[in-house]
């Protein structure tokens, strides 16, 4: 059949692209993980398999300044803020993508002093000056036909980009909530570490007096008197060290709620205990890993914009097809310039198709595809270690129950030894020496359980971070 026209051809091209003749690149499949059945660290009462993770599981630590900070810091952390401009930009990218399949129309329009050149036309009609206006106004359209579907793999790329944004997000908001409360157990366990040492400083103060009471009634030598004063200042020696830790970490708490460093040192100052771990821990299985864990969902989200990339980037090798068109008025008199002579138009069908182009098209497609290969084995690679952080936790959280056990026991053994081994010293029954080994001992072994109630929380934290709670109860992705 014989066209009869451009706006003929035109028809018959938007029919095409309605139609659809063809889709660049392969349907995208999301990849199948393999993961194990179980964990691998024994299941124990501490753990639930079959109970998921809780989203707000700062709750469950039943300490209400905790679960207030991690809160607040959800919403103020300017880290959080940074990754919601970044989602909404992602979508507007999106919206620049959809926007392809729209024709665009653009009004256009001037006014212009024009002048024939005598060298070109030596002689004018009578009716024509060489010396005049020209005025313009009008419309210009153009529309890409989407034949072959890359305009469709590219739109594809861009939303898959956003929705990997999105789940961005939404591990910076894992990942804060476990740092807010991290710090703050930390701070806790500082408080409780340096509390010890100061009751620890003040029982040897007693002891040093003791010794120099006993030395000046001629029942020691010197040497219990100087080795209790080494052991008093050794103590008070590391009460600085704790006090200066307890500040960086407070310091880092305020800017993590996006504040200034020294803002949470009039509320957090007053001592309070480190939050207890949930006697039992929701875990679920490893398959529900793959769908609860942010980092994991993204890096699908990624792989599944790069195979849609790689589509359209197949697309250049097939003749782009559009249609493109003016509308004007135009006139040499301002007052005709709206007259049904004015008219003028222009509507067809153009296309354009890369002959030769040394090599660019199939290099491009060969970068996207090696991008491809690299998505795909990140992807397995977040999956890895989504896995072993697990892994690891569940192993921290049991151990540093058993440690903490010992440890209470530990203290409670060391607390009378030396009570008894300070009246066998009054009575002359044992010499100093006994007395400096159990004090130094009932230290380092409460320095020791309270170091281990902030590492039995955090391990407790690092579990509930591993398990990818903490996203699904903030609106601000939105």
């Amino acid at each position: 059949m014989r066209l009869q026209s451009p706006f003929s051809l035109a028809l018959v091209c938007v029919a095409a692209a309605l139609s659809g003749c063809a889709i660049v690149g392969s349907t995208y499949t999301p990849p199948a993980s393999t993961v194990p059945d179980t964990w691998v660290t024994p299941a124990e009462e501490a753990f639930a398999p079959t109970t998921p993770p809780s989203e707000t599981w700062w709750d469950l630590f039943n300490d209400s300044m905790m679960s207030a900070l991690v809160e607040e810091a959800r919403g103020s952390n300017l880290t959080i803020q940074a990754a919601a401009a970044r989602i909404r930009q992602a979508r507007a990218i999106y919206g620049v993508a959809r926007s392809e399949r729209l024709p665009s129309v653009a009004a256009t329009g001037g006014a212009y002093l024009t002048r024939e050149s005598e060298a070109i036309m030596p002689v004018l009609p009578e009716t024509r000056d060489r010396e005049g206006t020209y005025f313009q106004i009008g419309v210009a359209v153009g529309w890409e036909l989407d034949l072959w579907g890359r305009i469709g793999r590219s739109i594809e790329s861009a939303e898959a980009s956003f929705e990997a944004t999105r789940e961005d997000y939404r591990d910076t908001l894992v990942l804060l909530s476990a740092d807010v409360a991290s710090t703050y157990a930390s701070i806790r366990s500082l408080q409780s570490r340096t509390r010890y040492a100061e009751t620890n400083a003040a029982a040897q103060a007693d002891t040093l007096q003791l010794t120099q009471d006993r030395f000046d009634a001629g029942l020691v030598p010197q040497l219990d008197v100087r080795q209790a004063e080494l052991n008093l200042a050794a103590t008070r020696s590391k009460i600085p060290f704790l006090r200066a830790s307890y500040t960086r970490e407070i310091n880092r708490l305020g800017v993590l709620m996006g504040k200034s460093p020294r803002a949470l040192h009039p509320s957090l100052s007053p001592p309070a205990p480190v939050p207890v771990v949930p006697a039992s821990i929701g875990i679920g299985i490893p398959a529900d890993l793959i769908r609860r864990r942010p980092d994991v969902r993204s890096a699908e989200r990624s792989l599944a914009a790069q195979h849609a990339a790689t589509g359209a980037a197949e697309g250049e090798r097939f003749p782009v097809f559009t249609i493109p068109g003016t509308f004007d008025l135009a006139s040499f008199e301002s007052e005709d310039l709206f007259d049904d002579g004015s008219l003028s138009y222009e509507l067809g069908a153009a296309f354009r198709w890369s002959l030769y182009e040394g090599g660019r098209i199939t290099e491009t497609i060969r970068a996207e595809e090696e991008g491809l290969a690299q998505a795909r084995l990140s992807y397995e690679q977040t999956v890895l270690r989504a896995l072993e952080d697990v892994e690891s936790a569940i192993s921290g959280v049991a151990e540093s129950r058993q440690q903490h056990a010992e440890l209470v026991n530990a203290v409670e053994a060391a607390e009378k030894s030396v009570e008894l081994v300070k009246n066998l010293y009054r009575e002359g029954l044992t010499n100093f020496q006994n007395v400096l080994d159990m004090e130094r001992s009932l230290a380092a072994q409460q320095d020791a359980l309270a170091s281990s109630e902030g590492t039995m929380a955090t391990s407790a934290i690092s579990l509930y971070r591993a398990l990818g709670g903490g996203w699904a109860s903030n609106d601000a992705e939105r």
